[in-house]
């Protein structure tokens, strides 16, 4: 009888099926990562933001408040999905307000490139609210985060309280 070598089907089978699951493990573990990573990156762009905010507000002696040309609402109020284009000529994103006053280089947007959603979604872009007690908030809608139907509700006593559930922001950032 010869001795025969080499592996059996079965043998075969094993080992690649041994590997799809240790592939698809580390995809899965890749995937969490970018995740997390998408994360810190919308966290780092809200300090970002936080800090051009603090200059702008040096300069105009405001937070891109009531007609400020900067946002939603009338005249631009500053609240709103913070890269929005709200009216063009007259009312610009409050991206390109603190552009236009130089205190940032370039726009400073979401990783996903995402400007603004409506209600309902679970959408990556920022939003910015002057509250009526003088502070602003700056919000973001990580990856990672469980998410809740109030992590932000009541973080101011106008429409942001209702951000979270509405557009699924669950981070913030206070600027006082």
């Amino acid at each position: 009888m010869q001795n025969q070598r080499g592996f059996t089907l079965i043998e075969l089978l094993v080992v690649i099926s041994i590997i799809g699951v240790l592939a698809s493990t580390v995809l899965a573990s890749l995937e969490q990562a970018r995740m997390k990573a998408r994360d810190a990156n919308r966290i780092a762009t809200i300090e970002q933001i936080a800090k051009a905010l603090e200059l702008y507000r040096l300069n105009n002696s405001h937070y891109m408040g009531e007609n400020s040309g900067c946002g939603g609402g009338t005249g631009g109020d500053g609240n709103g999905w913070f890269n929005a284009d709200y009216g063009g000529a007259t009312i610009h994103s409050m991206a390109q307000c603190l552009i236009n006053d130089n205190v940032a280089e370039q726009e400073l947007i979401d990783i996903s490139g995402l400007r603004a959603g409506s209600p309902g979604g679970d959408y990556h872009a920022f939003m910015k609210t002057n509250c009526p007690d003088g502070r602003v908030i700056l919000f973001a809608n990580l990856e990672t985060i469980n998410k809740s139907s109030s992590a932000t509700n009541g973080a101011c006593t106008n429409a942001a309280r209702t951000w979270d559930s509405r557009f699924g922001m669950d981070y913030m950032r206070v600027i006082e």
